[in-house]
């Protein structure tokens, strides 16, 4: 598991990630050019037709479960990507990106993420932030 972070060391990561995409103290964060910086493409669900995925599975989390799941941050070998929920509104959609974008950068590890029937998820109770 990852490292205990403390207030300290995630006020750093911050500074370092701002600077890094050259965004200023009080400026708000390009999450697409933050993304890109680090290879992960964000695609949002309503694309994902083009993909291959069913449309019936794209109409049912996009309004019959709209509410069961945000984003997701998906491994593929040692890549990762993010799939996000484009039927939430615009100020939702960036947390959304934001949120899984944090579980990257602080090396979150997921390997007993379990998605249940009703969409929900289990995830285990111990994890360092």
């Amino acid at each position: 598991m990852g490292q205990r972070w403390t207030k300290k060391a995630l006020e750093d990561l911050a500074l370092e990630e701002r600077a890094r995409i050259q965004v200023g103290l009080h400026q708000s964060i390009d999450l697409a050019r933050l993304a890109d910086e680090y290879g992960i493409p964000v695609y949002p669900l309503s694309e994902l037709g083009d993909s291959g995925c069913p449309a019936e599975t794209l109409e049912y989390f996009a309004s019959e479960r709209a509410g069961t799941w945000s984003a997701a941050l998906v491994p593929v070998g040692t890549a990762r990507f993010i799939v996000e929920n484009s039927s939430h509104n615009p100020q939702r959609r960036r947390s959304n990106v934001a949120h899984e974008m944090a579980h990257l950068l602080l090396e979150h590890e997921f390997s007993s993420v379990v998605f249940t029937d009703g969409g929900c998820r289990s995830l285990d109770p111990v994890v360092k932030m």
